[in-house]
């Protein structure tokens, strides 16, 4: 059964960025996993690998634009499966 990953655009309520002060929260904006996360992760097209799921009321996927992103850390960090 497939289902669209909403998770990550619903803010959590224990933010651990809300209790930081402005300059780490500075250098978290300027992270590398910043640019990741708007430049690649949010532009996965999850729809696309829909068909690949079965129709029939099961568990649901595990979030394709997580494991995407994964496949594209390990190949830019050239890990494999284990080290990733």
């Amino acid at each position: 059964m497939f289902r669209k990953n909403q998770k990550h655009l619903q803010q959590k309520f224990f933010n651990p960025e809300s209790n930081m002060n402005s300059t780490l929260r500075g250098f978290l904006k300027k992270h590398w996993s910043a640019y990741f996360y708007e430049n690649i992760f949010l532009n996965i097209d999850e729809e696309v690998f829909a068909p690949l799921y079965s129709n029939n009321m099961s568990r649901p996927n595990v979030p394709v634009n997580i494991l995407f992103s994964l496949e594209i850390l390990k190949e830019m960090h050239n890990l494999t499966d284990l080290q990733l």
